[in-house]
Formats: C-alpha cells, structure tokens, sequence
C-alpha cells in the first residue's frame, strides 16, 4: 500500500499483492509452531474422506500450510483423507535442523512423529513442500539482524560450511528421507 496512485500500480498488480493475506482460515489452528506448540501426532489437522482410499498428507513448513487449501480441496474430490503435518520454519527432512529458537526441538519432534504416521499409512501419498531455498541461503527478508536464522544445518554447522558443502548435505538429506518415505511404501512429491 505504499503507492495508493492507480495510475502507477496497475488493478492486476494490486490483485497480485493480495496474495500474501489469501491463507487458509484454521492457519491459527493447523500451522504448529508458533500459536501452537507441537506436541503430538493428534494436533496434525485431518480431513475424513473415504474409508478405503489411501491418505494424503501434506508434510512442511508454512509454504506447505499456504497450499493446503488446494491440496484439501483436491483430496476431498478424490474422497481420499488429508493430514497435513504443517509446522512453521521446519523442512520435511528427516536429518538435521534448522537452528531456530522457536520451532528447533518441535520440527524435530514432528518430522519423527511425521514418519510414524507415514510408516502407519502404507501406501500414502505424500507431498513435501516447504520453502526450500530459504534452509539452503537464508531469509531474503531480514528480521532483526538475523537474516541466517533458517539455514538447515545437519549438524548445526550451517554458517561454518560453504555453499556448495550445504547444498549438498541438504541434497543428500531430502534424498534420503524421499527414500525412507518410499521404502515405507509412500508415493512422494
């Protein structure tokens, strides 16, 4: 809203800039981490579908909780049940973390009782989805001065190693935990 002037920011442009509020209503509810500390498996939001098809679930951080609103309404059309395991600043990998005081243990807590659930739900869809670039680079945004305060580390040493070595932890850490998801018999996106 910081050029009202309708000749120089077209109606479209302004459309587009109304995004950044279009977040599912129970955000408050099923996003843990931040209104909702982690605690357990059951705090997961779950949509019912039909009884014999397989599961859905959802499994990220707050980029995953923003699309959730499409992914339910397209499970709902296909009657298969959703569980979105949403939890702020944590990446769906199994290894490592991202050293943020806020969410750290709890995005560990949750990525372990994530991989419970998926190993009891044989044959369950699973989509990743998180802000990927951010684990690897850091905030584009700087809050406070502690613009790194994201980057995924698999042993908390994120600031020590370079680029390339980051990278390819991370690469080597999503890899393996697609595997496990799959080995646990899960279709992965």
């Amino acid at each position: 809203e910081g050029v009202p002037n309708s000749l120089r920011v077209s109606d479209q442009v302004r459309l587009y800039t109304l995004g950044s509020k279009d977040l599912p209503e129970d955000t408050d509810h099923c996003l843990l981490g931040e209104k909702r500390k982690f605690h357990n498996a059951e705090q997961f939001c779950r949509t019912e579908g039909r009884s014999h098809q397989n599961k859905v679930i959802l499994w990220g951080d707050s980029h995953a909780n923003a699309i959730s609103g499409t992914v339910m309404q397209l499970s709902q059309s296909a009657g298969r049940p959703l569980i979105r395991a949403t939890i702020s600043s944590c990446p769906p990998v199994l290894r490592g973390s991202v050293p943020n005081d806020r969410t750290s243990d709890q995005c560990k807590a949750s990525n372990k009782a994530t991989l419970t659930l998926i190993n009891e739900n044989p044959q369950a869809t699973v989509l990743m989805a998180a802000r990927w670039s951010a684990y690897l680079l850091g905030q584009n945004e700087i809050q406070g001065k502690k613009r790194n305060n994201m980057l995924w580390s698999e042993n908390q040493t994120a600031n020590q190693d370079s680029l390339t070595v980051r990278k390819e932890k991370f690469r080597r850490a999503l890899l393996d935990t697609a595997c496990a998801l799959r080995d646990a018999g899960a279709n992965v996106f």
